[in-house]
């Protein structure tokens, strides 16, 4: 089986096996992506070979005094609460910006991942239940899932909701910070069932569109969905680009998205393995979606 990198999730693994795990990883020749243990610090694991961080949120950590921090924290000094507090009371801009140009000249990556803070810090003035994506094309058993963090959001008190808005309003500005120190951006959105209101292939386009509100520029955002994946797997030979020889989707707008990124909602037709889809075809693939959609809740209501 080929593999084109290595993800460690930090709720699998205790910090020392998990700086092992990347060491190890590295070891083989693997890229190595993941989350940060609380008791470990960013600058330990890019030197022990992390190539990415997924969710720039672990960033802010480079704002703050994350050595003493983190040697506070296992020494028993502070909890794992006190310490992610002091990462958001202690945050410092100038010093985490010469952390994220410290960061890119060791050739870290990131994966921002906006989305599903966006959706969860705004959930008290949304009604996301009534999203095309919840009534169209999911079925009930997928947004099934989304229930708990549902019921957890149900029970924060009025400063627990100001406080997430904060913590997310904070993350998104830092993204543009990140680009412009050098640090790779890798569009993703971690789109998966768990993640309440984080939907499939949409979530991506909505994705791109909190970059440019955070202050990123179009190209640099389109750059980050194309050029970048592929500079970062070591691929740009074989992908990334339109050349030649490569591989390569074909997605036609109406609009110039390098004026806005909110042009890449307007498609008109679509080029993937040696078949075009035009507006009307794109219509009816999602005409075909609503079907299967709707079949598959009645029969499994029909089951239960």
């Amino acid at each position: 089986m080929e593999v084109d990198f290595v993800k460690i999730t930090e709720n699998t693994l205790k910090g020392p096996l998990f700086l092992k795990s990347v060491k190890a990883a590295h070891a083989r020749g693997f890229l190595v992506s993941g989350h940060v243990p609380i008791e470990l610090t960013i600058v330990e694991l890019v030197d022990a070979g992390f190539s990415s961080v997924e969710h720039s949120s672990y960033l802010l950590r480079l704002g703050c005094d994350e050595g003493n921090i983190v040697a506070d924290l296992k020494s028993g000094k502070i909890t794992n609460a006190e310490a992610n507090t002091l990462y958001q009371s202690t945050f410092d801009q100038q010093r985490a910006i010469k952390g994220y140009e410290a960061m890119a000249k060791k050739g870290l990556a990131v994966t921002p991942t906006l989305v599903g803070g966006k959706k969860l810090a705004y959930y008290d003035e949304s009604n996301y239940l009534q999203d095309s994506m919840m009534t169209k094309y999911l079925t009930q058993l997928y947004t099934n899932s989304y229930q708990w963090r549902l019921d957890r959001l149900a029970k924060e008190t009025p400063q627990q909701k100001a406080d997430r808005k904060k913590r997310y309003e904070l993350g998104a500005s830092q993204v543009p910070f990140m680009q412009r120190a050098g640090i790779m951006i890798l569009a993703g959105s971690d789109a998966a069932a768990l993640n309440s209101f984080v939907y499939p292939g949409e979530s991506l386009i909505s994705e791109l569109i909190l970059y440019q509100e955070a202050g990123m520029k179009p190209a640099d955002i389109l750059r980050s969905a194309t050029i970048n994946g592929a500079r970062f797997l070591k691929q740009s030979d074989r992908m990334g680009t339109i050349d030649a020889g490569k591989m390569a989707d074909l997605v036609m707008l109406d609009q110039n998205p390098l004026l806005d990124i909110r042009a890449v909602r307007n498609v008109i037709g679509v080029y993937t393995k040696a078949t075009y889809f035009n507006r009307t075809a794109l219509d009816q693939l999602l005409v075909n979606a609503n079907n299967a959609k709707l079949t598959l809740d009645k029969q499994r209501a029909a089951a239960k």
